[in-house]
Parts: C-alpha cells; sequence; structure tokens
C-alpha cells in the first residue's frame, strides 16, 4: 500500500547531488513516509529565487536511528537532527526543471519555503510530469 506523497524542497545543491549520486535523503519532518511513496523535489534554480520541479523519487527503503550500523552516520544524523533516512528505488530528473510558476502548484495557498513537505496527490504529480522530459537515474 503506497502512503502520502510529498514535496520535498532542496535548499542546498549537496543535496540534490547526494539523492542523485547515492540515492539518499535524510529527512527532518514528521510525515507518513512509506514504501512505495513519491517525492517530487523542489530547488531554487536560478539566481531571482524561483523555484523548479527537479525530479522526483519513489521511496523504496526508510531507516531509523537504531537501524544505523555506521557510527560516523549516527553521528552526523544526531547532529543535523534527522528524523528518518530515505532509499530511493526508482529516481528521475526532468529535463529542463519545470518552474513551479507554471504548474497549478502556484495557486496555492504555500509557495516558496512553505513547499517542503506538503502533501502532493498521484495526479498532480503526474500532470506536473507530463509537462517535462523525464531521465530516469539507474
Amino acid at each position: 500500500m503506497h502512503g502520502s506523497n510529498y514535496i520535498i524542497r532542496i535548499t542546498k545543491h549537496r543535496v540534490a547531488n547526494q539523492l542523485y549520486g547515492i540515492r539518499v535523503y535524510y529527512v527532518r519532518l514528521r510525515r507518513d513516509w512509506s514504501k512505495g511513496s513519491k517525492l517530487i523535489f523542489v530547488e531554487k534554480t536560478n539566481p531571482l529565487g524561483d523555484d523548479a520541479f527537479i525530479g522526483s523519487g519513489v521511496i523504496d527503503k526508510i531507516f531509523e536511528l537504531n537501524e544505523l550500523s555506521d557510527v560516523s552516520e549516527k553521528k552526523t544524523w544526531i547532529e543535523n537532527n534527522y528524523y528518518k533516512k530515505i532509499i530511493f528505488g526508482r529516481l528521475v530528473k526532468f529535463h529542463p526543471p519545470l518552474p513551479v510558476k507554471n504548474t497549478q502548484i502556484s495557486s496555492w495557498s504555500q509557495t516558496g519555503a512553505l513547499l517542503h513537505g506538503a502533501q502532493i496527490s498521484t495526479s498532480e504529480i503526474s500532470i506536473i510530469e507530463g509537462h517535462v522530459n523525464i531521465m530516469i537515474i539507474l
């Protein structure tokens, strides 16, 4: 059974690199993270501060602190107040990124930083993905 889908706002480019490089995202938010849920990623894509959808990922595994064996990873987890570690199965990048202002999401009351952690329906994600070229990350 699939859980809820969420928007994740990426504020540091290194986090996007981590997502697409090693398929990992450390979460600070408490949400209904579950295997099969889809997360759609938003990042600032220009100096004017405009946000754009850059890709999405389907959750494959979720870990809690007590499930980690690497001591340095546990230390980093505690220092950064992480809640869960997400491992992605399927990841895609959007080419080019789709500006949020060009989607139905721009009419939401949440914008910018408030999009982080917002729930999004499967149909809304499908509409967004229908407007971009998708590159699957293997």
